[in-house]
């Protein structure tokens, strides 16, 4: 009966080891995955308005106002 019991209690104890790594790396991927997405957003924002601001130079040599002459 002993050997019985101490295997249950290896296994409940393997199990909650096992879901608290589970649960931290779980973790660490959410932030990291959290980061990369938010990161990549930043990015093409920035290419949005470096094409933006490229685009309104390029208007603007194509059309000068007086003020630019």
């Amino acid at each position: 009966m002993n050997e019985c019991y101490s295997a249950a209690l290896w296994a409940g104890t393997t199990l909650i080891v096992a879901w608290a790594i589970g649960s931290i790396v779980g973790h660490l991927l959410g932030a990291w995955l959290a980061s990369w997405l938010e990161n990549r957003a930043i990015r093409k924002e920035r290419q949005c308005v470096t094409q933006l601001m490229a685009d309104a130079e390029a208007q603007r040599e194509q059309y000068p106002t007086p003020a630019d002459q």
